[in-house]
């Protein structure tokens, strides 16, 4: 999926974006979310099982 979205980023015809718009191949949008706000959210999780460790950060 990667290769091909890469294929498509190269290209300027009316199918290459109609399909970069679908969800499989990156989901690009025309404009953006309204409720994104432009903020950033990382979630970090260490280990498996009992000993799990989590951060987060959103700004």
């Amino acid at each position: 999926m990667l290769r091909i979205r890469d294929d498509l980023e190269q290209r300027s015809d009316s199918m290459s974006l109609f399909r970069l718009k679908q969800p499989c191949y990156g989901g690009y949008a025309d404009r953006p979310a309204e409720n994104g706000g432009g903020g950033i959210s990382v979630t970090v999780t260490f280990g498996g099982g009992d000993a799990e460790a989590a951060a987060e950060y959103v700004k």
